[in-house]
């Protein structure tokens, strides 16, 4: 279960998601502000890139904290973390493209969570088609925490669906 005192990693279909499916709420970005300054919502690297490259008004509100919102590359790139990193590749190789263009998130978001004891927050599909290939399935078999944008607002005291 997940605890507004735990860590939190969060994906960039959630952070896009809140543009998109919460209105863009205030509300919301500035509950997540607060759960940034105190630590308690990072990102990797990969997720800031991508937001930059493909969602640039997503990462204008959050470029301000990137600073702490960002795990440092000195943990995201220890050799643990970088050892889990191999395991969930070779356990879950169709979870990103190995070939495709870019820096692939996915296997760094659950990796600093397992590492960090932290909880991936996606609204990455749980069933259905191809969800073998997708963070909650991976993060399952990994014994990772994993919870949706939706619920991570409850834990917060947000309810979307009154926004």
């Amino acid at each position: 279960m997940s605890s507004p005192d735990g860590l939190h990693i969060i994906d960039t279909c959630s952070l896009v998601n809140i543009r998109d499916l919460d209105r863009d709420s205030s509300r919301i970005w500035d509950a997540l502000c607060e759960q940034i300054e105190g630590g308690r919502l990072k990102t990797v690297r990969q997720v800031c890139d991508e937001l930059e490259r493909r969602f640039p008004d997503v990462y204008r509100r959050l470029k301000p904290q990137k600073k702490i919102l960002l795990i440092p590359d000195a943990e995201l790139y220890a050799l643990e973390t970088i050892t889990e990193i191999r395991a969930i590749q070779r356990a879950h190789p169709k979870l990103y493209n190995q070939f495709g263009t870019g820096n692939p998130a996915d296997p760094f978001l659950i990796a600093a969570a397992k590492i960090q004891s932290g909880i991936v927050v996606t609204d990455e599909r749980t069933a259905g088609k191809k969800h073998k290939e997708k963070i909650p399935y991976v993060c399952a078999g990994r014994n990772v925490g994993c919870t949706s944008r939706v619920q991570y607002l409850k834990v917060l005291g947000i309810d979307v669906d009154k926004i």
